[in-house]
């Protein structure tokens, strides 16, 4: 592969990852997406890395510092040592979504409009509007059978998403010697049938005494492999798969 060529190494936890060191240190990261490319890094890193890619691939264009991404807009300050990650256009084009009569007479048509709006709502979720998420995982697992109170639920969070006419994570600069610190919520199932838990947990880098240093890096929001009787049991579960995470990203890191 052209990228191992380059003296690039994959990453063993997410494999669109790859990396390159120079004794030992890491001078520069690639990130890929099916045909977009993304990388960072020294100067000399990407000035290089920007020659071999346009060698092997055809690269309609080129963008820094201020670039759309995979419907991501992505703001490197530089000077303020600060990345803001913006889905705001993204959001006033997908999000003003009103309930259609078409799509309420029949199962499939149902199923067929909450599975694209989901996919609408999980990726601003996953990226840049973290409260949203455990509502659409919830409706997700309605996605098979939906009525149509799920298809007004679902159009009613991506309403809430283009009220809020922002949507944006801003990333302060990455302190690697900084605490990685998981926080966990959890409940037990609220039935007799034992169903598996609900789980949330945000991965953040930061500082343990002051919270409000914390950099967000991951945030997960969904049921859990286990079944749990009492409320304890599903919060020893969650903090076990919360730090499972973690140590992934300690590695990665």
């Amino acid at each position: 592969m052209a990228l191992f060529e380059m003296g690039l190494s994959q990453n063993r936890i997410d494999p669109c990852v790859f990396t390159k060191h120079v004794n030992g240190v890491l001078i520069g990261m690639v990130f890929i997406h099916v045909d977009d490319i993304i990388y960072t890094g020294t100067p000399e890193f990407c000035k290089s890395m920007n020659e071999k890619l346009k060698k092997v691939f055809k690269m309609s264009h080129t963008e820094k510092n201020h670039f759309c991404y995979n419907g991501i807009e992505i703001q490197n300050s530089r000077a303020k040592g600060v990345v803001k990650i913006n889905q705001t256009t993204y959001v006033k084009e997908n999000m003003n979504i009103s309930l259609r009569s078409t799509v309420m007479s029949t199962l499939a048509q149902r199923k067929k409009e909450l599975q694209e709006i989901l996919g609408k709502l999980l990726w601003v979720s996953r990226n840049t509007q973290p409260g949203i998420l455990q509502q659409t995982v919830t409706l997700s697992q309605k996605v098979t059978e939906p009525t149509i109170n799920c298809l007004k639920e679902a159009i009613g969070t991506a309403q809430y998403c283009f009220r809020q006419v922002k949507s944006f994570i801003k990333i302060s600069k990455l302190n690697l010697d900084h605490d990685l610190v998981v926080y966990v919520f959890c409940d037990a199932s609220p039935t007799l049938k034992h169903q598996p838990s609900h789980l949330e947990y945000v991965a953040c880098l930061g500082s343990i005494q002051d919270p409000t240093l914390a950099v967000p890096l991951v945030w997960i929001s969904r049921k859990t492999k286990r079944k749990s009787k009492i409320p304890l049991h599903a919060e020893v579960f969650a903090a076990l798969e919360a730090h499972d995470h973690g140590t992934q990203l300690s590695k990665f890191l």
